[in-house]
C-alpha cells in the first residue's frame, strides 16, 4: 500500500506537539530538564527536535505479534552525557497538550526583547 498525498500530510501531523510544548509536559509529569540520568547521573537533556523551537521529532516504532502491522509513535529526548534515550507515547503528550494550552503570555517571541513589558501591539 502506498501513501496518497492526502493521507501523508495528515500522518506526519496527527500527534504534532512543538518542542516547547513537550518540555512543558515533561516538566508538569516531573521530569524537567535537571532531572538526572538514571544511567550516569548527568542532567543535560536535548529534545529531538530539527530547532530549539521546532517541532518535535515523533519516533515510530514497529510492534510485534499484533496480526496487522502496527507502529508505536513516541517522542523522544536523550542524555548528552551518556545518550539515554526517554520516550513518550505521542498520543499522550498531545493530549495533555491540547488540554493544558500555552498561556498568551508563553506566547511571546524568545526572542523580542521587550518580553514582560508593555507593548502597544
Amino acid at each position: 500500500m502506498t501513501d496518497t498525498p492526502e493521507s501523508k500530510p495528515k500522518r506526519l501531523t496527527m500527534f504534532a506537539v512543538d518542542s516547547k510544548d513537550f518540555a512543558r509536559f515533561l516538566v508538569a509529569k516531573g521530569a524537567g530538564k535537571d532531572e538526572n540520568c538514571p544511567l550516569c547521573q548527568g542532567d543535560d537533556w536535548t529534545i529531538l527536535c530539527p530547532d530549539d523551537d521546532g517541532p518535535t521529532l515523533r519516533l515510530g516504532m514497529p510492534v510485534r505479534n499484533r496480526p496487522d502491522m502496527f507502529y508505536m509513535s513516541a517522542f523522544g529526548y536523550f542524555c548528552n552525557s551518556c545518550g539515554y534515550l526517554r520516550t513518550h507515547m505521542a498520543s499522550t503528550v498531545h493530549e495533555w497538550v491540547e488540554n493544558n494550552p500555552r498561556p498568551d503570555s508563553d506566547l511571546i517571541d524568545d526572542d523580542d526583547s521587550s518580553a514582560g513589558e508593555a507593548s502597544d501591539e
